[in-house]
């Protein structure tokens, strides 16, 4: 798992929203800190996923993202959903679904240094713009012992590298 962009490795993780690979993924998400990162690194990284939307992508786009499907599957392959990046939903909210990992490698797990095997021009460039947006406008949260940190999971997410092996952190949905 050392190569790994994974939540099991101490990689940087590639930004995502949680669990794209359900039919339903958690609206929100907790990481509550058992045992921070005595050596540095291993912030949580967010941002606002929606305002891109909204602020950075043409109509067309958005309706892209609204009518192509993508494949999306879990760390252990075992579980996978097909469907949009952008799902209007009934209650008239918009839910992001984005995994860099899956959309470009095929899997949410890559070899850190793998390259993406996607051949969809579309979705390479929605990737990297996601990406560019997201450096440049995200906010990084060290944690401290037993605190908690909550958000909505239509904001993409990420986590800096760390060395220190006795980093805890337990996440937990809220659906």
């Amino acid at each position: 798992k050392e190569q790994l962009s994974d939540a099991q490795s101490q990689n940087a993780l590639r930004l995502h929203t949680e669990a794209s690979h359900l039919a339903i993924p958690p609206k929100y998400l907790a990481l509550w800190c058992l045992q921070p990162s005595a050596c540095g690194g291993g912030h949580t990284t967010l941002s606002n996923g929606k305002y891109f939307i909204e602020s950075m992508l043409t109509e067309q786009e958005r309706q892209q993202l609204r009518q192509y499907c993508y494949k999306f599957i879990s760390s252990d392959r075992t579980l996978k959903y097909t469907g949009s990046i952008l799902q209007l939903l009934d209650s008239g909210e918009i839910r992001l679904r984005f995994s860099y990992n899956c959309l470009l490698y095929g899997h949410p797990s890559p070899d850190i240094n793998a390259q993406p095997i996607t051949s969809d021009l579309f979705v390479k460039s929605i990737c990297e713009r996601f990406h560019q947006f997201f450096e440049d406008h995200h906010i990084a949260i060290k944690m401290e012992k037993n605190s908690l940190l909550l958000w909505d999971n239509n904001l993409l997410h990420s986590r800096t590298e760390y060395i220190d092996p006795n980093r805890h952190l337990l996440r937990i949905w809220l659906i």
